[in-house]
């Protein structure tokens, strides 16, 4: 009984009401506060909410849209091959060195590197090529063009790689020279200075579904050749001399051997 009139008394004490009065204050200040942040986040919860919802409707539409068909056209176009086959001039069989005149032999190279093929249809969109149709990334591959079959240049297939159909205007793809061989003499080659790697050749053809379209491409190895110190200059005399169109058929010989025919043009698959 004495404690709880001591614990009223002391109660009752200046000190002790003006900490209580304080506790008040600080007590209601936080209470507001809370009040008015609970205020500002459903502002902003409704403001955001109606942006999220906006664009859960937008994707949804899309996503709709797909499955309903829209993009059948796509789903529906198969590819094309394009085969770039690199061939050497018939007439470019011989060249100069230190007064020298040397016939190439069967024996004899010249290593070209070749990297970075591309297709560039009339709208200036490019399609990657890669070396077969089995290749999945770009490389860089060197190709002897003074090789020889039965007396004459061989044929090289540089790029076989599956296409979007439709109308091209030219291809690029990099070209530069490693060492020549000929004779007794081996010798580096290299680049004019300020030259290029990739090249860019302008010729209009076309590419149509499971069809193949095939480029050819022409060097002249030695008339490419100056000397220059110690190496000799590339500079790369190289021109598309034809197109040529083959049927269905061989473009299914082309990719028998694949698991599956991939369609460029539908990134969803199918």
């Amino acid at each position: 009984m004495n404690f709880i009139q001591e614990s009223e008394g002391f109660f009752q004490t200046p000190v002790y009401f003006a900490k209580v009065v304080h506790l008040s204050v600080e007590f209601e200040r936080i209470l507001k506060s809370l009040v008015n942040m609970k205020v500002w986040v459903t502002i902003m919860f409704k403001k955001y909410l109606k942006k999220f919802l906006s664009l859960s409707s937008f994707i949804l539409i899309i996503f709709l849209l797909h499955c309903s068909g829209f993009d059948d056209v796509d789903v529906e176009v198969d590819p094309g091959i394009l085969r770039v086959i690199l061939q050497t001039d018939p007439t470019d069989e011989s060249i100069v060195i230190l007064g020298e005149t040397i016939n190439v032999s069967e024996n004899d190279s010249l290593g070209i590197n070749i990297f970075q093929g591309k297709a560039i249809d009339v709208d200036s969109n490019y399609a990657i090529l890669y070396k077969t149709v089995h290749h999945w990334t770009q490389g860089q591959y060197i190709y002897n063009v003074l090789k020889r079959e039965a007396g004459e240049y061989k044929k090289q297939v540089i790029f076989e790689s599956l296409v979007p159909p439709g109308k091209y205007r030219g291809i690029s793809l990099g070209i530069e020279g490693t060492v020549m061989a000929i004779g007794s003499y081996r010798i580096p080659t290299e680049l004019p200075p300020g030259a290029e790697s990739i090249m860019v050749f302008e010729y209009d053809y076309e590419v149509s579904e499971r069809k193949v379209t095939e480029i050819y491409i022409q060097i002249s190895p030695f008339k490419s050749m100056s000397r220059y110190l110690d190496s000799y200059q590339f500079s790369r005399i190289v021109e598309i001399t034809g197109i040529k169109y083959l049927s269905e058929d061989d473009f299914d010989k082309t990719v028998a051997g694949l698991p599956y025919l991939i369609n460029p043009n539908n990134p969803f698959g199918g």
